[in-house]
């Protein structure tokens, strides 16, 4: 399969020369569903690390970024990416804190007793 890490990074580049405004729910979610679909959660990882630097204040890229670090198992990462999402919060907030609550269940499951 091709590598899709330059397309991507070219992708988050162009969406970061956009008003906030012009980017919907939905963007990320394709960028997501492809990366996810691929199973390569390296470059998702990378992809929405770089959408939070770019849009700081967009939940949905922290909740898709929380998602990707807890499907490679980043967890400290994943609930500092899924926290921020549910602080930004948003209309989708309650997605968030079931981002944030599989996280912390994972990490509990983690923890030597």
């Amino acid at each position: 399969p091709p590598d899709l890490g330059m397309p991507v990074a070219t992708f988050f580049d162009a969406m970061g020369m956009l008003p906030a405004s012009m980017g919907d729910d939905c963007t990320y979610c394709h960028v997501k569903s492809a990366m996810l679909n691929r199973a390569d959660f390296a470059t998702a990882a990378q992809a929405f690390r770089q959408a939070t630097a770019l849009r700081p204040d967009d939940p949905i890229a922290y909740n898709n970024l929380a998602d990707t670090l807890l499907r490679r198992g980043e967890l400290d990462a994943a609930l500092t990416a899924a926290r921020t999402a549910v602080r930004l919060g948003g209309p989708h907030r309650a997605a968030f804190m079931q981002t944030l609550t599989e996280i912390e269940a994972r990490r509990a499951n983690k923890q030597p007793r």
